[in-house]
Parts: C-alpha cells; structure tokens; sequence
C-alpha cells in the first residue's frame, strides 16, 4: 500500500477536527433518538454507546438517557439503571437538576418489573394448579 494513498489532500485544522468531531457526536446522539422513536432499540443503544466510547463524552446525559429508554425497550433493566444512576450521580455531583425523564423512567421501570413478576406468579399458578 502506498503511504502517499491514505494522506489527505486537505488537511483540517484543529479547530475543523473538532468542530467536524462535535458534529458526528451530535449526529450520534440525534440517531439514537430517532432509532428509539422508530422502535430500533438496538441500534439506539450503539449509536448512544459509540457517543460515551469518546474521550470527553464519556458522561454525555443525553447519550445516557437514550440509551437508558432503549434498554427499558430492550428488557436490559438493569443497564437502563445503571444509565439512570449515571445520570443521578452526575446531577448530584454537577450540582444541576437531574432531567425529569429520569424519574419517569425509574417509574417505567419498576412498571415493568411488578408486571413481569405478576406473570411470573399467573404462570406458577397454572403450573402448580
């Protein structure tokens, strides 16, 4: 392979690396919520995992949150809290208020988890009836 090949023609700047760098994270995290609203779960939680992969964004609370409602869309409950407590450590941490959708979303959750426990129990029930 030639080392010549792969070099740019035009270099960016510094300043244009990094604009070009915010402009993919922001595309990232729009996918994400886009993914979730169009019921694409899975790729919702990628396109938010690839923005908190990045050096400086690694507590991204937009990232967090959608990949958080992904999870809870996904069944991984235990990952969208881990993503809700994120969120909370970070806003106590900040010192900022937490996102309403944070505590929405623990309601979801914990929603979800008494449903499937009674199902768990009407499937005992059945079994042992």
């Amino acid at each position: 392979v030639n080392g010549k090949a792969g070099a740019r023609r035009h270099p960016l700047s510094e300043e244009q690396f990094a604009e070009s760098w915010e402009l993919y994270v922001a595309l990232q995290k729009n996918l994400a919520l886009v993914n979730y609203f169009l019921g694409r779960h899975a790729e919702g939680v990628k396109c938010a995992t690839t923005v908190l992969s990045i050096s400086g964004h690694e507590n991204d609370d937009k990232a967090l949150l959608r990949r958080a409602h992904c999870n809870h869309c996904l069944g991984d409950l235990r990952a969208a809290e881990t993503d809700l407590n994120t969120l909370e450590r970070l806003s106590k941490d900040g010192n900022v208020p937490i996102d309403s959708a944070v505590p929405d979303l623990r309601r979801q959750i914990a929603k979800t988890r008494q449903q499937a426990l009674e199902k768990e129990r009407k499937m005992c029930a059945k079994m042992f009836a």
